[in-house]
């Protein structure tokens, strides 16, 4: 007969119902956004913001200036055909005065067409510039002599049987170790009428210093 050993016991579990569960982490916990990481978003959003609408104004504004300038060139060309151009109005220049012919005080002028004395639809005859066509004129005169002289800016017209005086001189001389010259200027707009004369003339006869004299007349409209 066999001896038998000690019989193991079967061993029993006991579960505690009231025994605390301990917990394992399932994971992080998500943060809420803090105020300023919410101001920098939104600081962000307003630029991209600003971006599109910067661009969708620059593109406005192109599409403007390009009907801008098409409708201005349309324009332009319109105005060229339109207006004509700017015509060269009458004028004239004469300098070197000589002395005044016998029965007249009327100043003579040297009538040579070059870069500094000229006349342009004028005629000049005897001291005499004649106007072309009506319209207001811009009249003027330098002259210079050794002697001091009345000077006067007259007009002949159709319109009165007497010369009219335009302008009259005041007295002007200087000394710089020279002999004493004494100049007269003269200037002023006038309306005048076509085939009237205009012309300078002196109170007395005398030799006229002949290259700083002058007389002139142009159109202004």
């Amino acid at each position: 007969m066999s001896v038998a050993g000690p019989e193991t016991s079967p061993q029993l579990f006991v579960v505690d119902s009231q025994v605390a569960y301990a917990h394992l982490p399932s994971g992080r916990h998500r943060r809420k956004p803090s105020a300023l990481q919410m101001f920098l978003f939104l600081l962000v959003g307003l630029a991209l913001l600003g971006v599109v609408i910067e661009g969708c104004f620059i593109y406005y504004l192109y599409n403007k200036t390009q009907v801008g300038t098409t409708m201005s060139q349309i324009g332009a060309k319109e105005t060229t055909r339109a207006q004509p151009a700017t015509q060269r109005k009458p004028s004239a220049h004469l300098s070197g005065s000589t002395s005044p012919k016998e029965g007249t005080m009327i100043i003579q002028w040297d009538n040579i067409n070059s870069t500094a004395t000229f006349t342009y639809q004028m005629d000049y005859k005897n001291g005499l510039l004649i106007v072309p066509e009506e319209g207001f004129y811009y009249l003027y005169s330098k002259v210079s002599t050794p002697e001091w002289t009345y000077v006067k800016f007259m007009r002949k017209t159709k319109a009165y049987d007497k010369p009219i005086e335009l302008m009259h001189s005041k007295r002007f001389s200087y000394h710089d170790g020279r002999p004493a010259v004494n100049e007269t200027f003269l200037g002023g707009i006038f309306h005048l009428m076509p085939k009237d004369e205009v012309y300078v003339t002196l109170g007395r006869k005398m030799k006229q210093l002949n290259t700083e004299s002058f007389i002139g007349i142009f159109m202004l409209y």
